[in-house]
């Protein structure tokens, strides 16, 4: 039986992630070194003393959820 009807509209609509402009919701020691300014050693004794949000593991992946980091460097920018 064929299918006869037309093809969606929103097919030709599709983003590929390198068009997309929302940033992912997660983030590696890698990326998250990069945008902190930290080491990974100094991160990992912060998350050990609780004074840095935890990573989550996914998978074989340790992740750190950007809305958390964030909320902890609002918290830390010096007061004026």
């Amino acid at each position: 039986m064929l299918d006869r009807r037309k093809p969606s509209k929103c097919a030709s609509l599709r983003i590929t992630p390198a068009e997309s402009k929302a940033e992912p919701l997660a983030m590696s020691f890698r990326d998250l070194t990069r945008d902190v300014g930290l080491c990974r050693r100094t991160l990992e004794k912060l998350v050990a003393a609780g004074q840095f949000p935890a990573p989550r593991r996914v998978g074989s992946r340790l992740l750190f959820i950007r809305a958390e980091v964030s909320a902890w460097l609002t918290e830390q920018a010096p007061k004026a």
